[in-house]
């Protein structure tokens, strides 16, 4: 290996990334904690409806989208400037959003333990929730042949199609989006919310919907 002036190689171990590098620890830790967040709230919600929480391919985008959002920009500057990088401070009032945050999941998170336990088991937590599948080996070392034969068939399979798709979801017309929206408007107006920003971006999904059935 030729001697790298602008380049630093550092050798880790194997399977241990999410143990030692900067954004495993902190960027991708934080997005799979309010992740998680979504899960429990959405087997929560199934259950005092009595549904059976499924959760298919196009719900788990969703679920990702959101907590996406969530993580702070103080959360990604620390991690950046962990691995190395100039960042510049962030003076972000996160803490007791955080905090607030976190007793409402552990509050959610108890309900259901409480309906899918017995008071004779230990009681699984949030955190281990969170972190049971860090030790998983998600993918092996490949050969050569490995990576040709997995190429190949991976084109035999798009040139076969699609022979079992899942079903698409119902239309909404666009009368019940209108409907979605007007419950939304009334649901805020009766919410006693001090901020009128939260009616401004009503406003402006109400833009965006419009724009849309043009």
């Amino acid at each position: 290996m030729p001697e790298l002036d602008y380049v630093k190689l550092l050798y880790l171990p194997a399977n241990t990334t999410s143990k030692l590098q900067p954004m495993g620890q902190g960027v991708i830790n934080n997005f799979k904690v309010y992740y998680r967040k979504e899960v429990v709230q959405f087997v929560l919600k199934s259950i005092e409806e009595n549904k059976i929480p499924e959760i298919n391919i196009l719900q788990a985008m969703r679920f990702a989208k959101k907590p996406w959002f969530n993580v702070s920009k103080i959360t990604i500057g620390n991690c950046l400037k962990k691995a190395g990088f100039k960042v510049t401070e962030v003076s972000e009032p996160e803490g007791l959003r955080e905090e607030e945050e976190n007793c409402e999941t552990l509050a959610e998170w108890n309900q259901i333990t409480a309906c899918s336990s017995n008071e004779n088991e230990q009681q699984p937590t949030f955190e281990g929730f969170v972190q049971m599948e860090d030790d998983v080996l998600v993918s092996e070392e490949l050969t050569d042949d490995d990576i040709v034969s997995g190429c190949s068939l991976v084109i035999e399979e798009d040139e076969e199609g699609c022979e079992t798709c899942e079903e698409t979801s119902d239309r909404v017309s666009k009368r019940d989006a209108e409907k979605a929206l007007e419950t939304l408007h009334k649901y805020f107006e009766l919410s006693n919310i001090d901020n009128p920003d939260k009616f401004d971006q009503i406003y402006a999904i109400e833009n965006t919907f419009k724009q849309l059935t043009l």
